[in-house]
């Protein structure tokens, strides 16, 4: 037998870790001979351990995962003081379009579709209470579909703010706002080359209607 009546050895096995450590020196003051060999660290479990340097950035990527899930995202409707913040979005998105509007074309662009209108609705997409984007929907009226209908004119989410779902959440909750005001369907475009925004509205509801082709004619150019 081993000290104290104890069977003559014991086994320990277990990744390298506190655990495995405090197991070793209980054995230890146990009287038991230190002919213990750890299980060697798998690569993953030693990222994991305090101190490695990706220990810490996974811990805070779950936690900013876990507080951009306790964010609602909700639309605050666009008022005249809000413009200076639209706009930055606005012309943030214009450029990555390359739309010839200069501040002025837009601000006059804009103004109609502030506040409660009967033109349509400009929204800022807030994440908590930190405004990430905006999303513009203008009415009309469709015989097809026998009532009012709307168009989703613009959508953006800031760049630094994407891949978190608040452009998903954003749609569902035009999508609600917009059937309370009685708009019975939106339509959109979006390029066909672009997988992401495709693979966005499908998620939100909306589906391709390939047998039509979208076309503009413009009627204030002579």
């Amino acid at each position: 037998m081993g000290p104290d009546d104890l069977p003559a050895y014991r086994l320990l096995t277990g990744p390298d870790d506190s655990v495995f450590c405090r197991r070793v020196s209980q054995a230890l003051a146990l009287g038991y001979p230190s002919t213990v060999r750890p299980q060697p660290l798998s690569q993953r479990t030693r990222d994991r351990r305090p101190g490695h340097p990706l220990a810490g950035r996974r811990r805070r990527r779950r936690l900013n995962r876990a507080q951009e899930r306790r964010m609602p995202v909700t639309l605050k409707i666009t008022e005249e003081p809000d413009l200076a913040c639209l706009m930055d979005y606005v012309r943030a998105f214009h450029a990555t379009e390359t739309f010839a509007l200069d501040d002025e074309m837009r601000k006059a662009a804009l103004r109609p579709l502030l506040g409660i209108n009967p033109l349509g609705r400009i929204w800022l997409i807030h994440a908590g209470a930190t405004p990430v984007g905006y999303l513009a929907l203008c009415f009309g009226y469709t015989i097809e579909f026998a009532g009012r209908d709307a168009f989703v004119d613009e959508l953006f989410i800031a760049p630094e703010q994407r891949g978190r779902g608040y452009g998903k959440a954003a749609l569902r909750l035009m999508l609600a706002e917009a059937a309370r005001l009685g708009v019975r369907a939106v339509h959109l475009e979006v390029a066909r080359d672009n997988p992401r925004a495709l693979g966005l509205y499908r998620a939100a509801g909306f589906a391709a209607r390939e047998k039509y082709t979208l076309m503009s004619a413009r009627t204030d150019t002579a």
